[in-house]
């Protein structure tokens, strides 16, 4: 993370009735409950402050997604600066959410509602309850489930601990690392198909291919895979192809693990994935170059895994978070001195998805407490958090948002796939007003 302090240009600053109205709108839709919007002008300000910060960073997210398609994390100033009044600004400043952390990725997590029955026992040390859960309809909090095995404490639910590797909002664009969709190949053979597989490979590749999908169709990723292998060809020679093809005509594909997030104990509960493997990994990966970092094949190149495990590995994991966690204070400070303690203070925690066309709030709850927030820690020190009634996700049709036509699955650009590709978005939280 940037150490420097950020200025927000004029353009994005809330000034007017009319953007603190939007504020508020904004929070409406998030889900969170604004306690005490009595119409006092402090409490107005604190809310057009935290929104103002949430667009603020969700927008410098959503600039950085050509990073995150090539396995990057995100770059964030520590501090902004949202207005000045007179001796007085109003300030933004990232909190830790894990360890020293001030970003932490979802898909560096174990999703609730697509892990396997010995992912969960092995991370929650029991299953059924989740498996009930899910069965019954999708689980939309990591907490209903917390709370459900007696693990639901502020320590597990909010500071670490066991939340920190599980999610429900592990998703991503099913995009190539040029920005186009995927080419999936679970279709019939035509000349649509042909003609995206020879822009990307050339002729040999697409005589090669048609060939074999025409006598022997593949219907999974994890045929795909078993497909690259029978080709006898080293590791390094898989990233092409796991880049450009998927078995999945869908604008998101879910529950993959991201290898360059995830801790060694989300890594260890991997099909044949050992302990020392997924502590290898961990710990190699802070040394790879950008071009090794931007394929989920790099493991194998690096000689940690074993070819034998890659049909199973890489059907589940993937490089790159798109939907990220952060806590973010907001309060005044004097004009001339911004590093100072905050004044009065809010605290939020919130998940900014930017995995579609535009920024979305997944998950945004208060989790204020006044003495502690407005003691400015620096960046080493926790914030202690208390857990606020949030309200339930209201499902995009409630907003009378209009889901988009299906179409062709082999449809080249990510932002044709936005338009057209799995009607039914099962990402949570909501657009950016």
């Amino acid at each position: 993370m940037r150490k420097r302090r950020g200025i927000v240009l004029a353009a994005v600053t809330v000034v007017t009735a009319a953007s603190l109205w939007t504020t508020v709108a904004l929070l409406s839709l998030a889900g969170v409950e604004t306690a005490g919007i009595d119409g006092g002008s402090e409490t107005i300000q604190e809310d057009a402050a935290v929104g103002s910060a949430v667009l603020v960073f969700a927008s410098e997210l959503f600039g950085q997604r050509d990073d995150m398609r090539v396995g990057k994390t995100p770059d964030l100033d520590d501090q902004i600066v949202l207005w000045e009044s007179g001796r007085h600004a109003m300030v933004a400043r990232l909190l830790p959410v894990e360890g020293e952390q001030v970003l932490a990725a979802e898909a560096g997590r174990l999703d609730l509602n697509l892990a396997s029955v010995e992912q969960l026992d092995q991370i929650l040390g029991r299953s059924e309850a989740v498996v009930s859960k899910r069965n019954a309809h999708r689980i939309d909090d990591v907490r209903d489930v917390l709370m459900q095995l007696d693990q639901g404490s502020i320590e597990a639910t909010d500071s670490g601990g066991i939340c920190e590797r599980l999610t429900v909002h592990a998703h991503e664009p099913n995009v190539q690392q040029s920005g186009d969709l995927r080419i999936n190949l679970d279709v019939p053979w035509s000349e649509e198909l042909a003609e995206r597989i020879r822009s990307r490979f050339g002729d040999m590749v697409t005589d090669g291919l048609e060939g074999i999908l025409v006598e022997n169709p593949i219907e999974s990723d994890a045929d795909l895979m078993r497909l690259i292998l029978s080709f006898d060809i080293s590791p390094k020679d898989w990233v092409d192809a796991l880049d450009a093809f998927s078995m999945e005509p869908v604008r998101y594909r879910r529950g993959r693990i991201d290898i360059n997030a995830a801790s060694a104990e989300v890594l260890a509960s991997l099909s044949g994935v050992t302990s020392d493997q997924a502590a290898a990994i961990v710990q190699r990966r802070d040394g790879l170059d950008d071009e090794l970092l931007a394929t989920p094949a790099w493991p194998f190149i690096e000689g940690i895994l074993p070819t034998e495990i890659a049909v199973d590995f890489l059907d589940r994991t993937t490089v790159g978070s798109w939907t990220w966690r952060l806590r973010l204070a907001c309060g005044e400070v004097p004009g001339d001195a911004l590093d100072t303690a905050l004044q009065s203070g809010r605290v939020v925690d919130v998940i900014i998805d930017v995995a579609g066309e535009q920024p979305r709030i997944a998950m945004m709850r208060d989790i204020t407490m006044r003495p502690q927030a407005c003691a400015w820690p620096g960046r080493g020190d926790q914030l202690p958090a208390v857990e606020e009634e949030t309200v339930e996700p209201v499902p995009d049709e409630a907003l009378n948002v209009e889901a988009p036509e299906p179409a062709d699955p082999n449809i080249a650009s990510e932002a044709d796939a936005v338009e057209s590709i799995e009607p039914d978005d099962q990402r949570l939280g909501r657009w950016r007003p």
